[in-house]
């Protein structure tokens, strides 16, 4: 009677653990599970090494966002603005039915944003935009449209580009 219960009980221990020792394998450590792991060292030796850049180690000037991309719109080639004066800019939105806006950053700080212009047919916005007088905004600036449908007022697109103030 005894072998029996001892029989009986090994068979129930099999059959209860035997689904839970793979999944207990898996979280074993390599040395136990025998499985070999590459170390850090090892990946990185294995990885291949990007060639140098032969370019000096500048700050690079950034490219003038003049193609169109998918979800976004364009901003026209603003160039070199001399202080105080007023300069027209242009956009261009991608779908009718959106609002554009332009936001300037000068050197020194901020300008106010240009709401909820109107395209034309053509989908084009104009903003007519001061320069401001102030000495802080001599050098690097940058423009970003933002484009938002009329309907629901979510953004729907922008495009960047870097203008110099001199």
């Amino acid at each position: 009677m005894l072998t029996a219960r001892a029989l009986v009980l090994a068979v129930l221990a099999l059959v209860v653990l035997a689904p839970i020792a793979p999944a207990v394998a898996g979280h074993l450590p390599a040395t136990e599970t025998g499985l070999n792991r590459k170390t850090r060292t090892q990946k990185e030796q294995a990885r291949p090494k990007k060639p140098a850049s032969s370019a000096p180690s500048q700050a690079k000037q950034k490219t003038q966002d003049t193609t169109v991309t998918v979800g976004r719109g364009t901003l026209d080639l603003i160039g070199t603005l001399t202080r105080g004066q007023t300069v027209e800019i242009r956009g261009t939105a991608l779908r009718t039915g959106e609002l554009c806006a332009l936001q300037m950053f000068y050197s020194d700080k901020p300008a106010a944003i240009v709401r909820d212009v109107v395209p034309d047919e053509k989908k084009r916005c104009v903003f007519t935009v001061p320069v401001p007088d102030r000495p802080g905004a001599v050098g690097e600036g940058k423009a970003k449209l933002i484009l938002t449908r009329a309907t629901s007022g979510k953004k729907s697109g922008e495009a960047r580009q870097v203008f110099t103030v001199s």
